[in-house]
């Protein structure tokens, strides 16, 4: 099947879960295939990129502070997959844009001491009752199937907003 594709950046995605990339359309492409290379099928759709906003109601383990950090989501290959750019906001408070350089999959039982820690800055167990405690609200999750997205994130670097406290602290020891 074809699609007509308007200018814009898009990523494809099939229902086997075949990894593609970004592409960007510079101008109307009236012949986009919706052929999928790894299951040999037209499973496929064309989603439109729009930056992501990610929400951290809490900054464990003061990770945000950070150039790269972590988070663990829900799975959702539409919003979470390497390349993805995205708004970091704490609250109300804008943080920077990011960018997922990574994601790895883990059903809650599998969360081992290094992601979590690294994660949360508590134990594997905590890390677990913490995860859903988050998705509470969210009842027809089966814990023992539900995939979370590990996400390794990086700010950009460019995008950056200036620090406005270390210019003070700077401005004020001259």
């Amino acid at each position: 099947m074809q699609v007509t594709l308007y200018p814009g950046t898009y990523r494809f995605v099939c229902e086997c879960g075949g990894q593609y990339k970004e592409m960007t359309i510079a101008k109307v492409n009236h012949k986009c295939e919706t052929y999928c290379w790894y299951c040999k099928q037209e499973n496929g759709k064309f989603i439109k990129i729009m930056e992501e906003t990610l929400k951290f109601s809490t900054n464990w383990n003061n990770k945000l502070n950070c150039n790269s950090f972590t988070t663990l989501r829900l799975r959702n290959d539409n919003k979470y997959y390497a390349g993805a750019k995205v708004n970091i906001w704490l609250g109300n408070a804008y943080k920077g844009k990011a960018i997922i350089i990574g994601v790895c999959l883990y059903t809650l039982d599998k969360i081992n001491e290094f992601v979590a820690r690294l994660d949360t800055g508590y134990s594997a167990d905590e890390c677990r009752k913490i995860i859903m405690e988050m998705y509470k609200n969210k009842p027809n999750i089966d814990w023992s199937t539900q995939q979370l997205a590990f996400c390794l994130i990086s700010y950009d670097e460019r995008a950056k907003q200036p620090d406005l406290f270390s210019e003070q602290t700077q401005n004020s020891h001259v």
